[in-house]
Formats: C-alpha cells, sequence, structure tokens
C-alpha cells in the first residue's frame, strides 16, 4: 500500500552496498496502527512501515531514494546514503520485546516478503551477524555495531543498531534464523518414482 508525504521527497543514495535496514516504531501494541501522522509531522519517514500483524507493507518513499530515519551524530559518513540502494524498514514493534510479540507464523510470513522486497531491489539475502537484545543493543560503541567502511560495504539485512555514528539499539533481537529460513525457495519436490510393474 502506498502512503506518501509529498513533503519528502527521499535523499539521493551515494556509493557502497545494496542493503535494508530494519527499525522499529516503538509504542507498539497488538491492534494499534502504526504512527504515520508522527512521520510526516517530524519528518522521519522510512521508505516503508511494516505491521506483522495486519500483513501489510506501507511505502512512504521511494525504493531509489534514502529515507529519513538514520542520522549521523558525529558528523562523519552520511549514513542515510551509504548505499547504492538503502532501504530502511520501520517494523509496527518494540525493540524490547520483539521476540516474544509475534508467532513464527507472523515472522515467517515477514521473511518471505522482506525476501520479495530484496530481491526486487537486488539486495544478497544475507544478514548481519550480530543481532543484539535491547537494551544491551543500545550505545555508539556496542559489539554489534559497524564502523563506518564497514556499513558502506555491507551488502544484505541489517538493523538500526549496526549503522554507525547512530546509537540506536532497534530492532533489538530480531528472530534472524526464522526470517532468514523463510525467505529462502522452497525445497525442489522429487519426482514421484514410477510404479513398478
Amino acid at each position: 500500500k502506498q502512503i506518501t508525504f509529498p513533503s519528502l521527497p527521499g535523499l539521493t543514495l551515494g556509493a557502497g552496498g545494496r542493503k535494508a535496514l530494519i527499525h522499529t516504531t516503538e509504542g507498539w501494541r497488538r491492534g494499534a496502527l502504526p504512527p504515520f501522522s508522527w512521520y510526516a509531522t517530524a519528518g522521519y519517514a522510512p521508505n516503508y512501515t511494516c505491521s506483522l500483524v495486519e500483513r501489510t507493507w506501507w511505502q512512504h518513499i521511494a525504493d531509489d531514494k534514502g529515507s529519513y530515519t538514520l542520522q549521523d551524530l558525529k558528523g562523519g559518513i552520511a549514513t542515510n546514503r551509504a548505499g547504492e540502494r538503502l532501504i530502511q524498514i520501520e517494523v509496527h514493534a518494540n525493540a524490547a520485546t520483539v521476540d516474544k510479540d509475534f508467532t513464527a507464523d507472523e515472522w515467517e510470513w515477514f521473511g518471505r516478503t522482506l525476501r520479495e522486497l530484496c530481491d526486487a531491489n537486488d539486495i544478497p539475502w544475507t544478514f548481519a551477524d550480530l543481532w543484539v537484545s535491547y537494551p544491551a543493543s543500545y550505545g555508539l560503541n556496542t559489539r554489534q555495531r559497524m564502523s563506518g567502511v564497514e556499513f558502506t560495504q555491507f551488502s544484505g539485512v541489517c538493523g538500526h543498531q549496526h549503522a554507525p555514528e547512530n546509537d540506536h539499539g532497534d530492532p533489538g533481537a530480531l528472530p534472524v534464523g526464522l526470517i532468514y529460513q523463510a525467505g529462502l525457495p522452497p525445497a525442489p519436490v522429487p519426482p514421484t518414482p514410477p510404479e513398478e510393474d
């Protein structure tokens, strides 16, 4: 579904690996809609918002434009632009409880649809190595956070907790194994052997 904010045209992306970066909206509770009005007034819209419960993706900014949900705290590299394609996704969830609030079926749906988005944008179906639970993931110098060079070169799926010069720890401890497996193509079914005479 498309929800556009005309005052937010998106940023021009620079050189670097193609990646999808996952955030959490915070303030989530089952049955509540994402904070679209806040995006428009605060100016922090991502490329997409995803609700696992509603099983819906909303697009706010074109795939080939950078969105506004990362910042450079030290004024170094422009992390909003560090990639030929850097798609930022707000999952409607809370970082502290993201591993407990959703069913395996909901995460599998997310994995399948995230894979479709990655394939459409030539983003490799690989994930950052370390996904730390919140609040341990919070801070500028946490063990999972990439350096500027690592982040620019990285291609695949990562989180806000991996972005350099940012201190946010979202999305927390995503069930990455479950998401990854759900996005793999189904195993081929062996042919049925012929019946014997």
